[in-house]
C-alpha cells in the first residue's frame, strides 16, 4: 500500500478505506511553510510567481513535489483567495 499516489491516498481517505498514512493537505501561499524551502531549491520564486501564473502554476508543482503534499495550493495569493 505504500505505492498510492497521492490521488489515490486522497480518494481512498475520502471514502474511508484503509491508507499508509493521512494526506497532507494544505493551501498555497501564507499557510505553507514549506515554500521557502522548496524556492531556495527551485529558483522559482515569489513575489515574481504573483504576476506570471505559469511561474505561480510551477511554485505549486514544486510544493508537491518536493515535499509529498498531496495537493497543489494555488494560488499563492490571499487577496486573489478572498476574492
Amino acid at each position: 500500500m505504500n505505492d498510492l499516489t497521492p490521488k489515490e491516498r486522497i480518494l481512498r481517505s475520502l471514502n474511508k478505506e484503509s491508507i499508509d498514512r493521512a494526506p497532507v493537505i494544505c493551501p498555497g501561499g501564507m499557510m505553507n511553510s514549506a515554500i521557502v524551502d522548496v524556492m531556495n531549491k527551485t529558483g522559482h520564486t515569489l513575489p515574481d510567481g504573483h504576476h506570471d501564473s505559469q511561474l505561480m502554476a510551477e511554485i505549486a508543482n514544486d510544493v508537491q513535489e518536493n515535499t509529498g503534499f498531496e495537493n497543489f495550493g494555488i494560488p499563492f495569493c490571499m487577496t486573489v483567495e478572498a476574492a
